[in-house]
């Protein structure tokens, strides 16, 4: 069982009528004692 869990996370940034999805339906887990980074641009 994970210690942290997201599913289907979706990120998008709206400029005017310009709407860009950055992620769409991200899943992943985290187990208790691990060590994560998230890396990417910014």
């Amino acid at each position: 069982m994970a210690y942290i869990e997201l599913k289907d996370i979706v990120k998008e940034y709206q400029t005017g009528e310009v709407i860009t999805r950055t992620n769409d339906g991200i899943n992943f887990e985290i187990e208790k004692g691990e060590f994560v980074v998230i890396l990417g641009a910014s």
